[in-house]
């Protein structure tokens, strides 16, 4: 008695919920509501400029001029008997339209925020936001984030009881219980659920999400737009507008590898005169490229690390030691960096990298600062690399 009683409750709820106005996709329209993403935390701040004053959250301006701009000014009395206007500017802040993600271990997070304003919330209504990946190879949907409203949840469970009480008095054939499935459900449970949230009853609501992303294929820039839909108890369907896109740049070890090829030499002895017995020898010598440090480089290049490592380590070079940091072995390519040519601006670098990574800073800043003297175009780079940007921006 009272299941029945609940969805006859619930049952009235709807029917005066949709006897109450247009559809919720049509006023959705009519507004162009539609979630935002932005990249997490990052937001530049403009400060304000060192000669202004510290009372700079408000400026002076004429009522023509506040008119102009739809402004709406507040009278203010100066101890003179003056009137002016003063306008409240509330503080200026400017989003990132890309930023840069270092690659580490093959991957690098990709950090979003995803904010839905009050508008897309009900109690009637389900929203489904699908976060999307473009890369070279293709397109990639990172789940679904779903938000139910209440009642629209109490809804689609007893659409659920009522098929399932079905299935279990009738023991229909697929045909029929197919059939069935479309009468009573009306709204298909979402698949491939990243997050399921209850929606906001107040305001709008912001959530953030993290993905590590392997880089293998990714190419230097990944992009990520929404896709998403509101769906009403009333049947109506409105689907988001585009979302703007986030560009993230790929920051990776590999713009210091060494792409010359390297040689090989053989030395042949080669017989010059008839005398059987002490035939007089000269040598002859070739040079031909040294394939197998070509693959691996091609490895190293593809970003296949383990493969490319397994080539490289006889050599115990530059690249190699590459290999070892993308792979996060920092205590050999340290030590492998200690034996290389200390006036390469390219190694000092990659030296300052490994001994951030083991927490010797002041070993780190001196490796640092040998590269910036080799090489001043360095010290915009570090800005890529979150172990030498916080070890500079703490020193």
């Amino acid at each position: 008695m009272k299941r029945i009683l609940c969805v006859i409750v619930s049952t009235l709820a709807v029917l005066l919920l949709f006897a109450g106005g247009c559809s919720v996709a049509r006023r959705l329209d009519r507004r162009d509501v539609s979630a935002v993403l932005s990249h997490t935390p990052r937001a530049l701040r403009v400060d304000a400029r060192p000669e202004a004053p510290a009372t700079a959250d408000t400026i002076e301006i004429r009522e023509s001029a506040a008119a102009d701009f739809g402004l709406t000014p507040v009278t203010v009395t100066r101890e003179n008997g003056e009137e002016t206007y003063h306008i409240e500017i509330e503080e200026i802040v400017v989003v990132a339209p890309a930023r840069s993600l270092p690659e580490r271990l093959g991957a690098v997070t990709v950090d979003f925020t995803v904010r839905l304003p009050a508008e897309l919330s009900g109690a009637d209504r389900r929203v489904v936001i699908t976060p999307v990946l473009h890369r070279e190879d293709g397109r990639e949907p990172l789940g679904n984030i779903v938000l139910s409203g209440e009642l629209f949840g109490r809804v689609q469970k007893r659409n659920t009881w009522q098929y399932a009480r079905y299935l279990t008095l009738f023991q229909p054939d697929s045909v029929q219980a197919a059939q069935a499935y479309r009468r009573f459900v009306h709204h298909t449970p979402v698949t491939d659920v990243r997050a399921d949230y209850p929606a906001h009853r107040n305001g709008e609501a912001t959530y953030r999400f993290t993905q590590r992303i392997p880089t293998a294929s990714a190419g230097r820039r990944l992009r990520l737009t929404l896709e998403g839909c509101v769906e009403a108890l009333d049947g109506s369907r409105y689907p988001l507008p585009p979302s703007d896109t986030l560009v993230y740049h790929i920051s990776s070890l590999l713009t210091f590898a060494d792409t010359t090829a390297r040689y090989v030499r053989h030395t042949f002895p080669v017989c010059s005169g008839n005398d059987a017995l002490y035939p007089p020898q000269d040598t002859l010598t070739t040079v031909t490229p040294d394939t197998l440090y070509r693959r691996g480089t091609e490895l190293l290049m593809s970003k296949k690390y383990i493969q490319a490592l397994e080539l490289l380590m006889p050599y115990g070079d530059l690249n190699t030691a590459v290999c070892l940091l993308s792979l996060g072995n920092d205590r050999r390519a340290c030590e492998l960096l200690q034996r290389l040519p200390p006036d390469d601006a390219r190694v000092c670098y990659l030296l300052a990298i490994a001994y951030a990574r083991l927490r010797e800073e002041d070993k780190a800043f001196d490796a640092y600062q040998r590269a910036c003297a080799l090489d001043e175009n360095l010290e915009y780079r570090a800005a890529l690399d979150p172990e030498l940007h916080s070890l500079i921006k703490n020193r």
